[in-house]
Formats: C-alpha cells, sequence, structure tokens
C-alpha cells in the first residue's frame, strides 16, 4: 500500500510508475540490493522500507543466482525472505522462480 496521504491509483502515475507485470516483473535480485542495504541500518529500517515502499505485486520473479540455493551468493537472504513472508506473505508466496515464472510469458 502507498504512504498515508498518497492515493496509488493517482500518485503512481505521477510519479512516472507503472506497476509491475508479467512482461515487468519485481526481481528478486533489486530487493535484495535495496534490503541488504537497509540491514546495514537495522532490520527495523529494513521493515519500514518494505511497508513504506508500494506497488508490491505478485509479478515477482526469484532470479537470484542460483536460486535454489541462495546462500551461495546472497548472505542475507534467509533475513530478507522472512522480512518479506511476514509483511507480504500475499505476494510473497507467489514469488515464482525463472522455470516457473517462464509458463506466466507463454501464456
Amino acid at each position: 500500500h502507498p504512504p498515508d496521504g498518497l492515493d496509488e491509483e493517482t500518485e503512481a502515475a505521477g510519479l512516472a510508475l507503472s506497476p509491475p507485470s508479467v512482461a515487468y516483473p519485481i526481481l528478486q535480485t533489486y530487493v535484495d540490493v535495496c534490503l541488504s542495504g537497509c540491514l546495514e541500518h537495522g532490520e527495523e529500517f529494513a521493515k519500514e522500507f518494505i511497508l513504506t515502499t508500494f506497488l508490491w505485486s505478485p509479478c515477482w520473479l526469484n532470479e537470484r543466482t542460483l536460486a535454489r540455493r541462495p546462500w551461495l551468493h546472497q548472505k542475507f537472504y534467509v533475513q530478507i525472505d522472512r522480512l518479506l513472508a511476514d509483511a507480504l506473505p500475499q505476494y510473497f508466496e507467489r514469488r515464482k522462480l525463472e522455470s516457473e515464472y517462464a509458463t506466466l510469458l507463454e501464456q
């Protein structure tokens, strides 16, 4: 949801933002970069970042390098995934690996 006082329907367009779509999904690696930086300032800061970010979507691609073994390339993956799952369960549970996401592109 958008921050208080910001109408997602009218303000997002004014910010030149388009919601994620099948063709242009949320990329997990971008979320990882953002939240890794937030975690440098503490878990509460990372939670606030998640909760004040809007336009979350089920169009979410987990394209981490070796996404089935994220600990090899993303040292904060457990913490990041837990924060996201707790704050955004309705979207996080629909996040897909590249092989799963490809089926959406074929439709």
